[in-house]
């Protein structure tokens, strides 16, 4: 048989007393515990950086401006103003044509040298052309020469190494200086075509002569 009795049991010690936390009200609407208000942010700190430009560099760029548009209207803003276009340059050869006595103007290129010349006389002996011409020579100096080509057959003739006298000859002519003598061709009698050439061969002129 069970003892229903049991020893008491101690009681336990006693706490010692502390004063209760009061904790703070939170009003509507106020941060939540826990967390910090976030920064305030200005509106203005979203506009644009501001100007450190100086009033005196703001007034010199509109004083500039403005010069810049008077100038650029008076070059291009002028009505009625027509454009200036560059004359154009004419370069001028000289070209044989009529001078005294009769003669025709020569410009020997080759040789520097301009003056004139001219046929004085000519006669047909059988398939001889017998011709006398004579050359001045007013600036530079050059030494002519003839050939002749017939204007139906088209062919070149070079000139007798003999012609009756006087004779033209090959001789160099200086400035002042007239040089006159005959010249000929064996050629079939019929309208030519005589060609002065300077010193080097090369054309200078012609004239031509009837048949």
């Amino acid at each position: 048989m069970s003892n229903p009795w049991s020893p008491p049991q101690p009681s336990p010690p006693p706490q010692p007393w502390r004063q209760p936390v009061q904790q703070p009200v939170q009003q509507p609407g106020t941060t939540p515990l826990g967390t910090r208000p976030p920064a305030r942010v200005s509106i203005d700190s979203y506009g644009p950086p501001s100007s450190k430009v100086t009033p005196a560099i703001v007034l010199a760029v509109a004083a500039l401006s403005l010069v810049v548009g008077v100038v650029g209207y008076g070059l291009v803003g002028r009505p009625g103003t027509p454009s200036a276009t560059a004359t154009p340059s004419v370069t001028r050869t000289t070209e044989p044509s009529s001078t005294r006595s009769g003669g025709v103007a020569f410009e020997a290129r080759n040789d520097s040298a301009l003056g004139y010349w001219q046929v004085t006389s000519t006669r047909w002996n059988g398939d001889q052309l017998i011709v006398g011409v004579a050359v001045t020579v007013d600036t530079g100096q050059t030494r002519p020469a003839f050939y002749a080509f017939g204007n139906n057959d088209s062919r070149v003739y070079d000139p007798d190494a003999i012609a009756p006298p006087p004779s033209f000859g090959a001789q160099t002519i200086r400035p002042g200086q007239t040089v006159a003598g005959n010249i000929s061709f064996r050629i079939a009698r019929g309208p030519v075509t005589l060609v002065l050439t300077d010193s080097a061969g090369r054309q200078v002129s012609a004239l031509p002569i009837k048949g």
